[in-house]
């Protein structure tokens, strides 16, 4: 009988299959719906610090669609001056040059067509850049 039942086990498992999950097989002749899908490497809130900023290559995305910003104009002011400007790329991306790590600066987003947004963050870097979720007019 101890032999058997090793058998028995593999047995029953081809017989009920194991991970079924009480699924119907799939027919060849079935067209599966793709499910709907974000931009990649958009941020996601557990990314985002408090001050916007994203440990993730800054980007622009509207913020309805979470589709990325083509074309938004990004400027870090300090002291009332500008200190650098940049657009975003077709995926939404921007960088800015010129910027000190440790100095706070209020960032700048406008597109037409979308509400200018404003952010102030401290600078820490190329990936402390803060991100912004545009609403259209």
């Amino acid at each position: 009988m101890q032999k058997l039942f090793p058998l028995m086990a593999v047995a029953l498992l081809l017989l009920f299959g194991c991970n079924n999950n009480n699924q119907p097989a799939a027919d060849a002749n079935t067209e599966t719906a793709t499910p709907a899908t974000t931009p990649t490497d958009s941020p996601s809130v557990e990314d985002v610090k408090d001050d916007g900023a994203t440990a993730m290559p800054a980007q622009v995305f509207d913020d309805e669609s979470l589709r990325p910003v083509t074309g938004a104009n990004v400027t870090a002011i300090e002291s009332g001056r500008t200190i650098a400007t940049g657009s975003t790329n077709a995926n939404g991306f921007y960088s800015l040059s010129n910027l000190v790590s440790g100095r706070t600066y209020t960032y700048t987003c406008a597109k037409t067509g979308y509400i200018e947004g404003s952010k102030t963050a401290v600078y820490e870097g190329d990936n402390s850049l803060p991100w912004f979720a545009m609403k259209k007019r």
